[in-house]
């Protein structure tokens, strides 16, 4: 049984929403409550707490699980008569989820002590795995702009939006290659977008229109 068969545009939405909330929670605790706190011994600190850091890790390894939630749940919602576009969109997140799956391993390795990565290293190769990756979330981002731009229920704006975060994450992976170590992030500002599309779906669900009953979206499409 194909999954549009059994699951509706606004459930879609309805967990697309509710997956990037909790997405959004578990990344900042991670990654702002243990993870940069500590960058400078990381090793050191999956010592002392492995059990905070197990957690942390933990974490991160559910959000990897939620970003294929999204993709395929972005997938379902948007995808009426853009499969091919709606398809790229989505596996290209998938792509991203699986680079920064293997930045958390990095991290994981550390648990138990498993890996003798010097201390300043372990955060250096975390970061720079994962700032390569958010490139990848970034073109992600500008082809999901183009993707609502045409569709026939989404705002104009939202796509704009979109858009203009996904620029900022493509100019920060370009800036972590040119200029490794830069203070400046353009992506802490223009991450407004994924803010407003989360809240979007979670208000907007309930009244977006039914899938047609002829519509074939399934998550290899396109």
């Amino acid at each position: 049984m194909d999954s549009h068969s059994v699951i509706s545009r606004t459930s879609a939405a309805y967990v697309t929403g509710a997956s990037l909330l909790l997405m959004a929670v578990l990344a900042a605790a991670a990654n702002f409550g243990v993870v940069q706190p500590n960058a400078a011994d990381l090793p050191g600190f999956a010592a002392l707490q492995p059990v905070g850091f197990g957690l942390a890790v933990a974490a991160l390894m559910v959000v990897v699980f939620l970003d294929v939630v999204v993709a395929w749940g972005l997938h379902l919602v948007f995808g009426e008569g853009n499969l091919a576009l709606s398809g790229l969109t989505a596996w290209l997140w998938v792509v991203y989820a699986a680079v920064f799956l293997v930045a958390i391993g990095v991290l994981g390795a550390l648990v138990g002590g498993v890996s003798d990565v010097p201390a300043g290293l372990a955060f250096t190769l975390f970061d720079s795995v994962w700032s390569a990756g958010l490139g990848l979330f970034g073109a992600h981002l500008l082809l999901l702009a183009a993707l609502l731009m045409r569709s026939r229920f989404a705002p104009t704006w939202l796509g704009a939006l979109v858009g203009v975060a996904g620029v900022g994450y493509v100019a920060d992976a370009f800036t972590s290659l040119v200029a490794p170590g830069a203070a400046f992030g353009v992506g802490a500002f223009t991450f407004v977008g994924e803010v407003v599309l989360l809240v979007w779906l979670l208000v907007s669900a309930r009244r977006l229109p039914p899938r047609p009953a002829t519509d074939v979206v399934g998550f290899a499409a396109g």
